[in-house]
């Protein structure tokens, strides 16, 4: 694909304090080629939407675009990676970093903001921040390894105690493997 569309959100959930990013990728058009919907552990909604870029660039650069376009719902965001310069918050330096040495690896890079009553796409990307961010809403839509439904085990990142059900670990975002 010569060029694509990035719609990008994060959510926290306050409950358990847990972040997660949802992100569209589709055509100019508007045909959706990949949804992608991550946890991204105990961090800040701002570290999650700087996640969510790097997963977004990754995943573009396997398809082999040149051209993105980032539409996302945080005017800070846009603001700071527009800025082309390092983040002055520490915890988002390292983040920032990943981004600017991934973006050399595309020819065009614009980002924009939209807020959610603009476009459905950027409504569904934030709709699957949400559910990024809430590890029950995982429960019984993937098929995980190694122990019985309801039983705790611990996170292979982190090994902090955790519900067999998340799909991802709510302390540092690591996803669970799937039964092959």
């Amino acid at each position: 694909m010569e060029k694509l569309r990035v719609y990008s959100d994060a959510a926290v959930n306050p409950e358990y304090q847990f972040a997660g990013f949802g992100i569209i990728i589709s055509t100019p058009q508007g045909e959706v080629i990949s949804e992608i919907v991550q946890g991204a552990g105990q961090v800040t909604e701002m570290e999650a939407r700087y996640k969510s870029i790097i997963v977004a660039l990754q995943e573009i650069i396997k398809l082999g675009t040149k051209e993105v376009e980032f539409i996302t719902s945080s005017k800070e965001l846009v603001q700071n990676i527009l800025k082309k310069e390092d983040v002055e918050r520490s915890e988002l330096k390292t983040l920032y970093k990943e981004i600017k040495k991934l973006r050399h690896s595309l020819d065009k890079l614009k980002i924009g903001f939209l807020s959610y009553g603009d476009d459905s796409l950027i409504r569904r990307a934030y709709i699957g921040a949400v559910s990024g961010a809430n590890p029950e809403e995982h429960n019984n839509k993937v098929d995980y390894d190694s122990s019985t439904p309801g039983e705790v085990k611990d996170c292979l990142n982190c090994q902090k105690k955790m519900e067999q059900e998340w799909a991802f670990c709510p302390f540092c975002g690591q996803q669970l493997k799937k039964r092959r």
